[in-house]
């Protein structure tokens, strides 16, 4: 995800509430106020840091990932649980979204995708057991998400 500070640039006094406009690569805006440049452009840099940093969440019971843990979440999970992956309305996601997962101790996880369908290779199962595994699922539908990184045999 990228973004880039509107082409308008800002001179001389600024009125009480100036604005920068951030754009996502998607071309979506989003306005930051201030009433300083310094503000406007520290306010923003907030805005894309909070877009484009990982919230890091360590899980060690079986749990259901929600968009309200965070816009990007990085999950480094440990013993043997049940990942129970919601719909795309059920846990917030958005089409594009990403849910990213590491294997801190070589337990194996499971993913319950009950009444989804789970985008992977064939000859793979849904999980993942290796310590130090990668695995990440990006929402593509409502009920539809592609599975990629070190799964099980």
């Amino acid at each position: 995800m990228g973004y880039k500070i509107s082409d308008t640039p800002l001179s001389g006094a600024l009125p009480n509430d100036a604005l920068i406009e951030i754009e996502t690569a998607a071309g979506a805006a989003q306005h930051i106020a201030g009433t300083t440049i310094n503000d406007v452009v520290n306010n923003a840099q907030t805005e894309i840091d909070a877009a484009t940093k990982y919230t890091i969440i360590n899980s060690s019971v079986s749990f259901t990932p929600n968009k309200s843990d965070g816009a990007k979440v990085y999950y480094r999970v440990s013993n043997a649980i049940t990942i129970t992956i919601p719909t795309q309305a059920a846990g917030g996601y958005n089409i594009g979204d990403e849910i990213t997962f590491f294997n801190v101790d070589g337990s194996t996880k499971t993913f319950d995708t009950t009444g989804l369908t789970i985008n992977n290779a064939a000859s793979f199962s849904v999980g993942f057991n290796e310590s130090g595994s990668p695995l990440a699922l990006v929402c593509v539908g409502a009920t539809e998400w592609d599975l990629m990184g070190d799964m099980s045999v």
